[in-house]
């Protein structure tokens, strides 16, 4: 079930999973995000970015390695998919873009690292000079000494969003009021 989820103030709106959790309601988001997560250690963030002055290709990696915090491709990022996407809703932007790669990450300086998978959706706006992005992270393999392990029943593992879920947030995300952009 999804549901569809105002941002921004209402400048934008994205049909997000209806078990979401707004991570404002629990920390400090800065004002260029909207965050939302679970239960089971995954994130969907809409993040209104700089445009990234590269073709589209390269401004999707260039995105793509600042958000997996490598900034390069030789620290264990794994790149397995890039393509352009053809099927969105926000008609104002000059195209869409996805990349997704696998990681392995230690939380709050822990030894122990996850292996995290991140799929990310680039929509470009040049004459906003903006990039919009949406990032879904997921845990796929947590290890046992991580803050974030924990035992999950098949109950819960059908509860964690899917690739399903991330690509209706961004087949469905709309720009509703330009006026956010300045």
């Amino acid at each position: 079930m999804t549901k569809t989820q105002p941002l921004f103030g209402g400048a934008l709106s994205v049909n997000l999973p209806n078990t979401i959790v707004d991570a404002s309601d629990v920390r400090q988001i800065p004002d260029n995000q909207e965050v939302f997560m679970n239960n089971f250690d995954q994130t969907m963030i809409v993040e209104i970015l700089e445009y990234v002055q590269e073709p589209d290709e390269q401004a999707l990696k260039t995105h793509f390695y600042d958000i997996t915090q490598t900034g390069d491709e030789g620290t264990g990022i794994e790149i397995l998919n890039a393509e352009k996407v053809e099927s969105y809703s926000m008609t104002q932007c000059s195209g869409v873009y996805y990349i997704s790669g696998k990681s392995h990450v230690a939380k709050f300086k822990e030894d122990a690292r996850n292996e995290v998978e991140t799929h990310i959706a680039m929509f470009r706006l040049p004459q906003f000079t903006t990039d919009i992005l949406i990032n879904f992270t997921s845990s796929c393999l947590i290890n046992p000494e991580s803050s974030s392990y924990k035992q999950v029943d098949a109950a819960g593992m059908s509860q964690r969003w899917t690739i399903e879920d991330f690509t209706r947030a961004v087949s469905s995300l709309t720009l509703i009021d330009a006026g956010l952009f300045g």
